[in-house]
């Protein structure tokens, strides 16, 4: 990946919320949901802020005094992880000089981590609306 890349979070097809510093991301599609907690939470938010590869790295090198190969390996590899689910989409940018890195709070910088879930798939997939007669829902018989 170039740093020069920057990904778009893929919303047609996936909702995302933080509960409680935990990232929380679900497939409307299949039915998994995904959770990132730590370093892939604070990934996940500078990500959704349209942040290139380049000052995601910035970011996270300036909180947490890792090194930026560290840092650039471990971004990659989340992305690719990310890209492989289908959650976000990469988007080549032209080149804008350099990025503007936000401030993160000090933090300890550990390898990003996506726990994937799928038990709750029939749940999540469940659209009762398509599944009701004109009686509405519930329908008592």
């Amino acid at each position: 990946m170039t740093i020069d890349t920057s990904y778009r979070i893929n919303t047609e097809r996936f909702a995302h919320e933080t509960v409680d510093a935990e990232v929380i991301v679900i497939d409307m599609v299949e039915g998994n949901y995904f959770s990132m907690r730590d370093t892939a939470a604070v990934i996940w938010h500078l990500l959704d802020q349209d942040l290139p590869v380049a000052g995601m790295v910035a970011a996270l090198e300036r909180a947490s005094g890792a090194s930026s190969s560290q840092v650039a390996t471990a971004v990659d590899t989340f992305l690719r992880q990310l890209m492989d689910e289908q959650i976000v989409q990469a988007e080549p940018r032209a080149h804008q000089g350099k990025p503007a890195v936000p401030a993160l709070p000090a933090m300890t910088f550990g390898v990003p981590v996506v726990e994937k879930f799928s038990e709750m798939q029939d749940l999540l997939t469940l659209d009762p609306i398509h599944e009701v007669d004109e009686t509405g829902w519930p329908h008592h018989h």
